[in-house]
């Protein structure tokens, strides 16, 4: 009898219609990220969901708000374990290539993850009926220009979970408990990607599980989470403005599982475990660009002699003081 796979309905890339598919490029194509993440493949299988939340979002994908943002996002977090020596990699059988490749799995699902929960996060407030009817943007201007997608390295494809080895899944499935409160059916894409390298998945338990018997994994997810509530606040409004129609009534649920349970976690799990790579194999997050300051800040700085203040004479008597 085979057991039941803890899992949520999702469209892989590879099963995906035409008209999903198309929508699947688009997405890749402007968010800059080489996969579809979970929360996408699950709105797949929601009759209108995918198509309508995606309408909303673009727009603040391409403008590179959401980018902006989501790095902020990442860039105040600060969450990292310590460097782990290159001899441990070789003792586990990881080479440099296959930590290069690690490296890169663990960056594109920090860059996706930072991006689409600041979004999505966005949009549930939009449909919550919080997004604030101004134009708020203390962080980034929508007329900022769109950086160019990185060259990012190839990832191995997703393995279906199916397809794991016996011991292989039952550490993923491990991993995916920590930090969660209640059982979770949402089996992180993160853990199924690294479980082409079953010795670093063993690893990371070992690193992971004592910040969450010490409840860290969960204070990180309320931070992040909090974090990104106040960065998308602005972002909402601008959503607000694009919502076309009313959502279907499926799609809050997912998103308020997603943004304030799912990808707050392994976001925060992310930059942990992005901390474990030797630095120099670590990819560089690139850095946020602040928006202009006000123009009082620009003016030309004074000279010295100008500077410098001046002693005042004493006034001489009969003079007003």
């Amino acid at each position: 009898m085979t057991r039941a796979l803890p899992s949520i309905p999702e469209i892989s890339e590879a099963a995906a219609d035409l008209r999903t598919r198309a929508l699947y490029d688009d997405i890749k194509r402007v968010t800059g990220i080489p996969v579809v993440n979970l929360v996408y493949r699950h709105l797949a299988t929601l009759p209108g969901a995918l198509p309508w939340a995606w309408r909303v979002l673009r727009d603040g994908y391409a403008t590179g708000d959401v980018a902006a943002r989501g790095a902020a996002l990442r860039a105040s977090m600060g969450a990292r374990l310590p460097p782990l020596s290159g001899a441990s990699f070789r003792l586990l059988g990881l080479d440099k290539r296959a930590i290069e490749d690690i490296g890169a799995v663990i960056e594109t699902y920090n860059t996706g993850n930072a991006l689409n929960l600041v979004a999505l996060t966005a949009l549930r407030l939009v449909i919550e009926g919080r997004a604030r009817r101004r134009q708020g943007a203390e962080l980034v201007e929508a007329a900022a220009p769109t950086p160019a997608p990185r060259r990012r390295r190839a990832l191995m494809p997703l393995p279906p979970l199916a397809a794991l080895p016996p011991s292989v899944l039952e550490q993923v499935l491990w991993l995916n408990r920590l930090g969660e409160t209640r059982a979770s059916k949402e089996v992180a894409s993160l853990y199924r990607h690294l479980a082409h390298w079953p010795a670093y998945l063993a690893l990371i338990g070992g690193l992971l599980l004592p910040l969450d018997a010490a409840g860290e994994l969960t204070r990180l997810r309320d931070r992040v989470r909090r974090e990104a509530e106040r960065l998308a606040l602005p972002l909402a409004a601008r959503l607000a403005r694009a919502a076309p129609s009313a959502p279907p009534a499926a799609l809050l649920p997912v998103l308020t599982r997603f943004t304030t349970a799912v990808i707050p976690k392994m976001l925060g799990v992310g930059l942990l475990l992005a901390g474990t790579l030797p630095r120099s194999l670590v990819p560089r997050v690139p850095r946020l660009k602040r928006p202009a300051a006000a123009p009082h800040a620009h003016r030309k700085p004074r000279s010295r002699a100008v500077r410098r203040t001046r002693r005042r004479s004493p006034p001489r008597r009969g003079q007003p003081h």
